[in-house]
């Protein structure tokens, strides 16, 4: 009886790994579509303010003001996520150990 026991249970941890392996091929092929393609996702206002977090009236003056790129068929306005991605990394702000590590490497080019 515990034979047939441990039989049936390793009859099912195989069939649970047979499935773990096809879950996770089918998620990486997913991931790796979706990666290529998310990038260039065309979103409207309102979708771009949810994945920015910036609000719909400060995209739509960015874009107004050309500081962000957009995309206007028959006048609605949409963005790629790329390019918004593109905007937001505008404004980094360097850490002190990037200040330290600039500074040392300019000084090595003008010390030669």
């Amino acid at each position: 009886m515990l034979f047939k026991t441990a039989a049936k249970d390793m009859e099912e941890l195989k069939t649970i790994l047979t499935h773990l392996a096809e879950l996770k091929e089918l998620f990486q092929k997913n991931t790796t579509t979706t990666s290529q393609s998310n990038k260039d996702d065309m979103l409207n206002l309102s979708q771009a303010s949810a994945y920015s977090g910036y609000s719909k009236s400060f995209l739509y003056k960015k874009s107004s003001s050309n500081d962000i790129t957009v995309y206007k068929p028959h006048g609605k306005i949409f963005f790629k996520r790329c390019d918004i991605d593109d905007f937001m990394s505008q404004g980094k702000v360097q850490s002190n150990k990037e200040i330290k590590q600039e500074a040392q490497q300019s000084l090595i080019k003008t010390s030669f």
